[in-house]
């Protein structure tokens, strides 16, 4: 299948319907947590009890500040690929489409693409393609490699920051 997502009134408009459908759904889960911490009458948490309880359970342990590991660079996503895109599952993979296809979109909204193209290929696979300025390839002056290379291999590098 082949689907061609034209960036004009309409398709803009229909996108910004989806984004305000999705933050009432948002605010309706709000307001019902909010309802439920209500009607069970829930006591505001007691930080010191909190962070005593906590302590003393970590003692029985043998829990310490020693046993906390800190990863570095792309370790992290290694390791746990799943705590960066919800699920190394289908759910996984269609968020990493839906990524793709957010950033054409942001470049259709900036006023630089005016095409996005997806296609559903008959491996499984998926394309996504637009006539946007694409990721710059000079080369980074402080990574020292190409802002390809940077932003596809250091995590929170782009040009969205």
């Amino acid at each position: 299948n082949n689907f061609k997502y034209y960036c004009g009134d309409l398709a803009l408009n229909s996108f910004t319907k989806n984004i305000i459908m999705l933050f009432k759904q948002v605010a309706i889960i709000f307001a019902i947590a909010a309802s439920c911490c209500e009607a069970f009458s829930l006591p505001p948490p007691n930080p010191r009890q909190n962070a005593a309880l906590a302590a003393s359970v970590a003692s029985e342990q043998g829990y310490d500040a020693s046993q906390i590991t800190v990863l570095k660079g792309l370790d992290p996503v290694r390791k746990r690929p799943g705590m960066y895109i919800g699920s190394t599952g289908p759910d996984g993979l269609h968020h990493l489409v839906w990524e793709v296809i957010d950033n054409s979109v942001d470049e259709a909204l900036a006023g630089h693409a005016t095409l996005i193209q997806t296609t559903l290929n008959p491996d499984g696979s998926c394309t996504i393609t637009d006539d946007g300025r694409g990721i710059p390839t000079g080369v980074h002056p402080t990574t020292g490699v190409s802002a390809l290379e940077t932003v596809l291999t250091v995590l929170h590098a782009g040009g969205k920051f």
